[in-house]
């Protein structure tokens, strides 16, 4: 995208995903709100809100996207499965036997174009901010740390590091992981309902969402609703418990390292992505 070479597009794109991110509060607790807006005109919806005319403009802009991959897959005479290249979040939809065709229409298509590249924006610039800023809080002792690791591992100045070397070196990846401790990227609950199964939890039985009705009474109708059950953690409440991590408002990368005696205990603990079939998809990319 060029969008460090072309300063004035990286603002841009910065206040687009900025705002994607300060609507999902709104969003994410009254769903008929995105449905709405997609179909007002443009113009209008910019009267009304250049925050959400950013938004607007992004999904239809990676729905453009889907539409363009469909039509190239559809006039290519390489059967899908030996399609290799170019790969992007489109070309895998299209190629999996698994996916259902109503799963692979160009709406379908942008919505997850919309929330891989909308996700991975804000949330990975927000924990780079982050951790420098403790670093350069503890120059002298974090920061210096880290440049002399760094130093150790390129074979010469301005020299490239793979991915799997980077991942290797233990104070790095100790930051890395201490800034997301202290600032997880998930400010939300991610809930789950069991739909056909009860939850154990210690003493709690905590019955299945799906087949658990009651009556209520709504004017003069008796009507029955579906009462879902919905399970979740507040991350917040784990990652700084002090019970958990000692000093947790602390930036300690150090608790990370193999010498601490409680490294085991701790990371079972460690949950900045949340856990289980719900957990956030960014943990591969962050």
């Amino acid at each position: 995208m060029n969008l460090l070479k072309e300063e004035q597009r990286g603002i841009d794109w910065y206040d687009t995903i900025h705002a994607v991110a300060m609507s999902t509060p709104l969003v994410k607790q009254f769903t008929w709100i995105m449905p709405l807006v997609l179909q007002l005109p443009d113009q209008l919806i910019t009267l009304i809100s250049r925050q959400m005319s950013r938004i607007v403009h992004f999904n239809q802009g990676v729905e453009e996207q889907a539409k363009i991959t469909i039509r190239k897959q559809a006039s290519s005479a390489v059967p899908a499965n030996e399609a290799m290249s170019p790969r992007s979040i489109f070309h895998s939809i299209l190629f999996n036997p698994n996916i259902s065709p109503d799963e692979q229409k160009p709406k379908r298509m942008a919505q997850e174009g919309f929330g891989v590249v909308g996700t991975g924006g804000e949330t990975t610039g927000r924990i780079v901010t982050t951790a420098m800023f403790f670093l350069l809080e503890k120059k002298s002792d974090a920061l210096e740390r880290l440049k002399r690791e760094l130093a150790e591992t390129l074979s010469q100045p301005g020299a490239k590091i793979d991915l799997k070397t980077l991942e290797r070196l233990p104070w790095l990846t100790a930051v890395i992981k201490e800034t997301l401790r202290i600032a997880p990227v998930l400010t939300s609950r991610l809930p789950v309902v069991s739909p056909d199964k009860a939850l154990r939890y210690r003493d709690w039985n905590i019955p299945p969402g799906v087949g658990h009705n009651f009556a209520r009474s709504v004017g003069w109708k008796l009507i029955e609703i579906s009462r879902q059950v919905a399970v979740s953690i507040t991350l917040r409440d784990i990652l700084l418990d002090p019970a958990i991590f000692e000093d947790p408002m602390e930036f300690k990368p150090e608790r990370w390292l193999p010498e601490n005696p409680e490294l085991d205990r701790i990371s079972r603990y460690y949950l900045p992505f949340s856990c289980g079939s719900r957990m956030c998809l960014g943990m591969k990319f962050a």
